[in-house]
């Protein structure tokens, strides 16, 4: 939508004494990708609201004496409410300001400037891309060119400058740009530090991240990062660093149809200072589970999944990233692996149980073992059964519960080549030999009215007989828990993941967490998060936190937190 010299006022005189004039008013829908969460098919593109933009504008007094006002940014979402975060004026985004413990006081904002030249440049190389193949022909538009300035002052640190640029043609690309940078001479205070003797002054993080579809069942992911130093995303964002640690440089392709999936990966690094694994490159050929026969009545399903890679082990060497805990250092490796699973689901008729006994056959080979003069050859054939049902309940109240048990039984029939010591890349290398036990359950409450939920999950693995554990014992289980509901009228929630080994008799992880809103307005969180090596079982954190939230208005909002820790 589109007006020219559009005229508003609030006044209800017939000769109104006051109106805005505004030269360009435009609503124009905005579209944002949505994938279903675990479905094989792409993102779709869908509408997500309005952009609407006023400019020219004048404020028209008594007498035609007009004031001029500035550009007005109001995104607005599908009921046409508006984003308070995204307005904008002259292109500028409201403030933000406050105190904290790493930074000091601080203030920032953000603002938009236009780059469709640059998008126009780079239009060319994209739509000669988009040629290649694709279920329609390309739609030859290339959008974007709304680019973000975020400026930040921390009082104890100095100036933070970001820029960011989205680019897109709907239903074939995107590629999202962002680089930040400081000037910095301050103490590091997050979560990695580094002393300022071992740092540039300057610190930045340069990160892309985009994806071509090819079509709707294959694209081809892109991510490009550098960072200056180990300790800039922690130290400066901390919310990338904890919800996701972008650290890796990849190209990723992944094709899918029907059952049958393929994907290859070509990672690397631009910086020194990271200990991991980068598969350079690795593929992966899935087969789902799918009939094949029948035995009668009873189904037979063939499922398989191969790969096969190149694997560099790289360790940091200033100190800030553990070694490999096997002590064999920086190694490359070249695997192939191929596993093969036939199960028959079989219906008991008691009790709504099930089993779903299987057999499967692996074959893995190594150009090189922990000595690099061997080439490890291993092959197994291994069987199994899982055993569960589920009991369900529904009470008159409006009640519901349901309680889902289950234990599988696997081992080994017969291995070769078991005994090989090998170079540690993935759960691939664990020995086939044993005989593992698994118990799980399951049990999930609610009550529809009220919305009172408790959802439980136990899960604990007894081994025998296996080289991993060098003979027999448990391997830690989990407990998992999240619980919702109110007291005395004040809504609150329990969540909590613990692991817990109960042959060392250790809480190898916890996470804890209760949130609860005693007025409308104020959220309040208490934490307590614990962890330790898994190898060495040395304690890496104790932490115990408290966090709360006063949202006065819809505009506005206080948000204060505070982690403790012993040395």
């Amino acid at each position: 939508y589109r007006a020219e010299n559009a005229v508003a006022t609030t006044c209800s005189f017939e000769d109104p004494h006051f109106v805005v004039r505004i030269g360009s008013f435009g609503m124009r829908p905005r579209s944002r990708a949505r994938r279903t969460p675990n479905a094989p098919a792409p993102a779709v593109e869908g509408f997500d609201g309005w952009d609407v933009e006023a400019k020219r504008n004048r404020l028209i007094l008594w007498r035609n004496f007009g004031i001029p006002l500035p550009k007005v940014g109001l995104p607005t979402d599908k009921e046409y409410k508006v984003e308070t975060d995204s307005v904008s004026v002259f292109g500028m985004r409201p403030f933000s300001f406050g105190s904290d413990a790493k930074f000091g006081t601080f203030v920032g904002t953000s603002f938009a400037f236009d780059l469709s030249w640059l998008v126009r440049g780079l239009g060319s190389l994209f739509r000669g891309l988009s040629g290649l193949s694709g279920p329609s022909e390309p739609s030859g538009d290339i959008q974007g060119g709304k680019g973000d300035v975020t400026v930040r002052w921390f009082n104890r640190r100095g100036l933070l400058l970001g820029v960011e640029l989205p680019i897109y043609d709907p239903g074939r690309f995107w590629l999202d740009s962002s680089f930040s940078g400081i000037f910095d001479t301050g103490e590091d205070r997050g979560l990695v530090r580094v002393p300022t003797d071992e740092r540039g002054v300057f610190r930045g993080w340069l990160l892309q991240r985009g994806r071509y579809l090819l079509d709707e069942r294959e694209w081809i992911d892109y991510v490009l990062t550098y960072q200056t130093d180990p300790g800039v995303q922690s130290e400066f964002f901390e919310g990338e660093f904890l919800s996701f640690e972008e650290r890796e440089t990849y190209v990723h392709w992944r094709k899918s149809k029907g059952d049958q999936f393929a994907a290859a990966t070509l990672e690397g690094s631009l910086e020194d200072f990271r200990t991991e694994i980068q598969e350079q490159p690795a593929a992966i050929a899935f087969d789902g589970t799918s009939q094949i026969a029948s035995m009668g009545a009873v189904p037979v399903y063939y499922g398989s999944k191969t790969t096969v890679g190149r694997y560099v082990r790289t360790e940091d060497s200033g100190g800030y990233e553990a070694p490999f805990p096997d002590g064999l250092g920086e190694r490359e490796v070249s695997r192939f692996d191929t596993l093969h699973h036939i199960e028959t689901p079989l219906n008991l008729g008691w009790g709504g149980l099930s089993a779903v006994p299987y057999v499967e056959g692996r074959l893995s080979a190594w150009d090189e073992g922990a000595d690099a003069e061997e080439q490890p050859l291993r092959a197994g054939v291994l069987a199994g059964a899982v055993l569960s049902t589920t009991f369900f309940r529904a009470y008159d109240g409006g009640a519901r519960h349901a309680v889902t048990p289950s234990v599988g039984v696997r081992t080994d029939l017969a291995t070769a080549g078991d005994g090989d010591a090998l170079v540690p890349i993935d759960t691939t290398e664990i020995p086939l030999e044993g005989t593992f036990t698994d118990f799980s359950l399951r049990s999930r409450w609610t009550y529809g009215e009220r919305r009172d939920s408790l959802d439980l999950g136990l899960t604990a693995t007894h081994v025998s007989d296996s080289p991993a554990l060098s003979g027999d014992g448990w391997a830690p289980g989990s407990l998992r828990c999240t619980w919702f509901s109110t007291l005395m009228g004040v809504p609150f929630v329990v969540s909590a993941d613990v692991r817990y080994d109960p042959d060392d008799h250790t809480t190898v992880y916890s996470r804890t967490l209760l949130g609860f809103e005693p007025i409308p307005s104020v959220d309040v969180e208490l934490g307590h998060h614990f962890g330790r090596d898994p190898v060495t079982l040395e304690r890496l954190f104790d932490a115990a936190t408290i966090g709360a939230r006063y949202l006065f208005s819809p505009q506005w909002e206080i948000a204060a937190r505070q982690t403790i820790s012993p040395p």
